[in-house]
């Protein structure tokens, strides 16, 4: 390989028209398959020798913009995916809490239920129809009579 790549010739390749069309089309595949090997060469061949101090210097700075507007966007996306988690996570203590409540709405609605179980044993209806609440042998009816253990003891 020569050492300078600028003694090669990469003119595009010219024609007389006496070639065919494949002639044509190899000479122009062989042609292109030179560039893509100069191509590789020069690049795998890059260093900071082959810069001048002011074009290394607008390369570092353009590829210093570069990396610094993708650490913005991560930071932001990331600050972003720490108020979801914040939120999220506010979300599961309300949902903790809720559980204790329902145990408290379920505790509740057990005495409630304890409650009408003693007021509806305690309801009866005595022989003149009129009905009576009352419990453990105590009764009082509509019209305000109290009957104890079904004896009349008081009377409006």
């Amino acid at each position: 390989m020569p050492g300078n790549w600028m003694a090669i010739e990469t003119n595009f390749p010219t024609f007389t028209g006496d070639e065919s069309a494949e002639e044509q089309i190899n000479a122009l595949l062989n042609y292109i398959t030179m560039l893509v090997e100069q191509l590789r060469y020069s690049l795998s061949n890059l260093d900071s020798s082959n810069f001048n101090a002011a074009a290394l210097g607008n390369i570092k700075e353009s590829a210093t913009d570069d990396l610094r507007e993708t650490l913005v966007a991560i930071s932001a996306r990331i600050a972003q995916q720490q108020l979801t988690l914040g939120n999220l996570q506010g979300r599961m203590t309300a949902l903790e809490g809720l559980s204790g409540r329902v145990d408290d709405l379920e505790d509740s609605v057990a005495g409630l239920q304890e409650s009408i179980n003693t007021l509806e044993a305690g309801f009866a209806v005595n022989s003149s129809g009129n009905p009576s609440i009352g419990a453990s042998g105590k009764r009082t009816d509509i019209t305000g009579d109290v009957y104890i253990n079904g004896v009349l003891e008081f009377s409006e």
